[in-house]
Parts: structure tokens; C-alpha cells; sequence
């Protein structure tokens, strides 16, 4: 009777691994077909990005070049805040060059300098 239930065992075994072999053979199978669909729709998303990207540029130029930082997109709050800080800073150095100029008649004028001009 061992023999015959080892047989048994053995038989439903093989055909157990037989059965798990098919269905990851099946499995592997399937991952490929899908790899090699893969390529066609990478480079279809690779065109579209390429496009995208093409058109934020041609944007992105269009925007500098017309110094507009109107509209509602990030890159026109970008530029709106990058002329502004330039025009600060072109403002500011008007205005540095002033207060070192008064800065430097307050001193004459508290020096008594102003005396020696005449």
C-alpha cells in the first residue's frame, strides 16, 4: 500500500509542477508580448513629451522676448517677479547714488567744509 499512495503522491506532484510550470510559462509570456508593445508606446509618450516641451519653449520665448508677465501660468508669475526685482534693483541704485550724495553734503555741511569754498 506505501508504494502504491507514494506513487500516487509522486504522480499528483508532477502534474502539480507540470501545471505551475504552464501557468508561469503562460505568464512569462504575456510579460513579453507586453514588453514588446512596450517601445511603440514609449516612444509615442517620448513624441508627445518632445512636443509639449517644444511648445513651452516656443512659449517660454515668446513671453522674455515680449517682457509680459501678464496671464495666469507659472513661468508669466516668474518673469512678472524677475522684472520687477530688476527694476528694484535699477531703482535702487538710482536711489543709493542719491543718499551718497546727500550723505556727502550733510557731512560738508556739519564739517563747517562749506566755509573753505569760498
Amino acid at each position: 500500500a506505501l508504494p502504491k499512495r507514494f506513487e500516487q503522491r509522486r504522480d499528483s506532484a508532477i502534474r502539480r509542477f507540470e501545471q505551475l510550470k504552464r501557468t508561469e510559462n503562460e505568464a512569462i509570456s504575456a510579460i513579453e508580448r507586453e514588453e514588446g508593445k512596450r517601445p511603440e508606446s514609449i516612444k509615442d509618450e517620448q513624441s508627445e513629451i518632445e512636443a509639449e516641451f517644444d511648445g513651452l519653449r516656443k512659449q517660454s520665448d515668446q513671453i522674455i522676448k515680449s517682457r509680459d508677465g501678464t496671464g495666469d501660468s507659472e513661468l508669466s508669475r516668474r518673469i512678472k517677479k524677475l522684472f520687477d526685482a530688476r527694476d528694484l534693483l535699477s531703482n535702487y541704485q538710482k536711489v543709493h547714488a542719491s543718499v551718497k550724495r546727500i550723505r556727502r553734503a550733510w557731512e560738508c555741511l556739519n564739517s563747517g567744509a562749506y566755509k573753505d569754498w569760498v
